[in-house]
Formats: C-alpha cells, sequence, structure tokens
C-alpha cells in the first residue's frame, strides 16, 4: 500500500480563472488525493491508468471531468512529472482531440525550404541571423512547437544526436529527422545554432562570435551533416533561451533574454513569406570594455593560469550582468533619435510646401 500523500497543494497560476474556480480546482485535488488514499493508488506521480480508473469511479458531467485533470496535470507539471492528462487514453476518455501532430503539409515543406536556400549559414552579421532564424523555422514548422512554447526554449531543452534534433516541450518530446541535403536539413540547422549559441554564451566577446561565425564555409549539397557529428557543448549554455533578439550590430543582450512570442511569431512569418533581410557584412569594432582581437603569438606565454583565466571571465561576466539593462536604453535612445529625425523631415516637409 503506498503512503499517504502529505503534500500541500500547489497554487494554481493565474489566468485559471478567479477564486471560485481556484476553490474548485483544489477541491478537485484533494478529492483524487483521497480516492488514491482509498483504493491504493498513488497520486503525484499518477499513472493514466490510475486517473482512468478515478474518472470511472467518480462520475461526474463532462466539464467537472476535465476540470479535475487539468487540476491533476497541473501538479504533475509544478512537480516536474509528465501530465498524465497528456495520455492519448485519458484524451480519449475526456472527449478531446487526439494530441498527435498532423504531418506537415508538402505546400509548408516547400515554404521552409526556400527560405532554407536563402538563409546564410556563415559571416557577420548575416550568418548570426541566419542561423538564428534557420533554426526558428525549422522548430516552428517541422517540428510545429507553438510559438508561446518556442519563445520558452532554453538550449538545453534540444539535443542532436544521430541525424535527428529532440526537443522538450512541456508534456511531450518533438523530434525533426534530417534530409539527405545538408542545406535543407533541419537537425543540421539546429546543431549549428546551438554551437553558435555556445560561443555567444561562453566567450561573450562579439569578435568571438564573428570569428566563429566567418571562420566557417558556405552550405552546399555536399556540406558534412554536422547532425550525425557530436556536439561539444559548454553545459552553462543549456540554461539560457535558445532565440534571442539580435541588433543591427549583432550583439545579443547580456545575460541573454529570449524573443517575445509575438517577435517569433512574426519571424517565422515573415520567413515563410520570402521576406529575408539581408544583413551586412561588418567588421567588428568591440564594445566598450571588450578585448580586442589577441596580439600575434610569437612564444611568449601570458603568465596565468587556466584557473586565473576563467575567474577573469567570471568576474566579467558579474560586470556584464550589473549592465544588463544598458542595451535596452541605447535602443530606445536609437528609436527616439530615428522617431525625431522622421518628425523633423515631416515638418520641413510641410514648410517647404507650395
Amino acid at each position: 500500500m503506498p503512503p499517504r500523500y502529505e503534500g500541500k497543494p500547489t497554487p494554481l497560476p493565474c489566468g485559471l480563472g478567479h477564486v471560485r474556480e481556484n476553490w474548485a480546482y483544489t477541491a478537485d485535488w484533494a478529492l483524487f488525493v483521497d480516492w488514491c488514499d482509498a483504493t491504493d493508488h498513488q497520486p503525484l506521480p499518477a499513472d493514466p491508468t490510475t486517473v482512468l480508473a478515478f474518472l470511472v469511479d467518480c462520475p461526474a458531467a463532462a466539464a467537472t471531468r476535465r476540470r479535475r485533470v487539468i487540476a491533476i496535470d497541473h501538479h504533475h507539471t509544478s512537480a516536474g512529472h509528465p501530465p498524465p492528462g497528456a495520455d492519448p487514453r485519458v484524451r480519449n476518455a475526456l472527449g478531446r482531440p487526439p494530441a498527435d501532430l498532423p504531418p506537415v503539409t508538402p505546400k509548408t515543406v516547400a515554404r521552409v525550404d526556400g527560405a532554407l536556400r536563402l538563409l546564410p549559414s556563415r559571416g557577420w552579421t548575416g550568418g548570426l541571423f541566419g542561423q538564428r532564424d534557420r533554426c526558428l523555422l525549422v522548430l516552428s514548422q517541422l517540428a510545429q512547437i507553438p510559438h508561446r512554447h518556442l519563445a520558452q526554449l532554453t538550449a538545453g531543452d534540444v539535443t542532436v544526436a544521430d541525424g535527428v534534433a529532440t526537443i522538450r516541450v512541456p508534456g511531450q518530446l518533438r523530434t525533426v529527422a534530417a534530409v539527405h541535403d545538408p542545406v535543407l536539413c533541419g537537425p543540421c540547422a539546429v546543431a549549428r545554432w546551438l554551437q553558435t549559441h555556445d560561443v555567444i554564451v561562453t566567450k561573450i566577446a562579439t569578435p568571438a562570435v564573428s570569428r566563429h561565425l566567418r571562420k566557417l564555409e558556405s552550405l552546399t549539397g555536399t556540406s558534412p551533416h554536422v547532425c550525425r557529428e557530436p556536439l561539444a557543448l559548454d553545459e552553462r549554455s543549456g540554461g539560457h533561451p535558445l532565440l534571442a533578439p539580435v541588433n543591427q550590430w549583432g550583439h545579443a543582450p547580456f545575460p541573454l533574454s529570449p524573443m517575445s512570442p509575438h517577435a517569433v511569431s512574426r519571424q517565422a512569418r515573415d520567413l515563410l513569406d520570402g521576406i529575408v533581410t539581408v544583413h551586412r557584412d561588418l567588421d567588428v569594432v568591440p564594445r566598450a570594455g571588450e578585448p580586442a582581437s589577441p596580439a600575434p603569438h610569437h612564444g611568449v606565454g601570458t603568465g596565468y593560469t587556466k584557473q586565473q583565466a576563467r575567474a577573469a571571465w567570471d568576474q566579467r561576466r558579474s560586470d556584464l550582468a550589473e549592465l544588463a539593462g544598458i542595451a535596452d536604453e541605447l535602443a530606445d535612445v536609437d528609436r527616439r533619435a530615428v522617431e525625431i529625425k522622421e518628425r523633423i523631415d515631416q515638418l520641413l516637409t510641410v514648410a517647404t510646401a507650395p
């Protein structure tokens, strides 16, 4: 007999309803825990068959049954367990549509392929935007991840191995398999962005990201499939947002912040419509405080140990974290300057009109 569940009810998130509805969810969870105690079942984590038996033993209206499963799922996801309500048998018992995704239509595949052929994968700054957008397109269209979930993904939610990209989203896993053409290979696009994302997180300095992207070779039909090779990624990059906004100079915010769901949706829509922004090939100008490019090595040691070098980089990350909001403020200044310029142009046009 399993021990009686003694955990406290997990507060329901805002947006599930007003106080009366939240009370109902709490009562539903308490009913499920009591039923499990009486029938020798484990409430957390609960097997889908346990939830099915609970629904049979405690009959109710369809809306009430769905609400009870929502409460059960909420406590499972809050505790880090997969929600039993996502099981096809439970969904069928509730009259919900199947969770299986419909196949990607040939039209969508053709539009994705067209965008992948246009987006660059190397160079500065074009390769930075191109790699990120290639990954965004693959995950949103081929993996069919909703934009709200895509904006919340971290690099640790995505793995690429043996030609398959696996993405962990709430309640399930999504996969994208490799195709023959490396230019159109979804897992390869994801793997390349993971490598660049790792450089952004661990190296921080813009010149390091630029050097990484400049040394890459352009994608062709004979390029190697990086999705079939082991990825050597630093574990520190796993907790950072996978898709981050980048300004026109190729600078990502530090610490990395995620793109908004609206920005992800708009970018995916533009790419599918063939709207691909061409970014200039820029020379890297280090930000204030960024180390300049290293001088040629003449065989003289720096005198620093690996531990001292790592400590220096950790201190640098700490200093940059204190200035995390400065990029947004400067971007706002740029935006206001553009607005003022446009207003001045309008006034001059009116003043010089006959």
